[in-house]
């Protein structure tokens, strides 16, 4: 009998205040296709209204905690291999530009 396959973490980054409602439409594009996701978003100085929007996702982990000494493009790294290291075996980038349109 095969053995279920942990669920797949999705991680994705924002610093941009102006990026928010892309963050959120990537998001909801994501968790309305995909029901077994496990959403981490970082997203320092996030505003209310995302942690409000976050508070009412079960499936949405939102962080305001900003990666020390990480900026750019070297976020992107970083944050995969921060998940990996927690010991989750299935990390997934995603760009807050992108329209999920069928389970990942």
């Amino acid at each position: 009998m095969e053995e279920p396959r942990p669920p797949l973490r999705v991680c994705a980054y924002e610093d941009r205040k102006e990026a928010m409602d892309s963050l959120i439409l990537m998001a909801e594009s994501l968790c309305a296709v995909d029901k077994d996701v496990s959403l981490h978003l970082t997203v320092p100085d996030a505003p209310e209204s995302a942690l409000a929007w976050a508070h009412r996702r079960p499936e949405v982990v939102l962080s305001t905690e900003r990666p020390e000494g990480v900026t750019g493009w070297d976020v992107k790294p970083w944050l995969l291999l921060h998940h990996l290291n927690q010991g989750i075996p299935r990390v997934l980038w995603l760009d807050d530009d992108i329209i999920v349109t069928r389970p990942i």
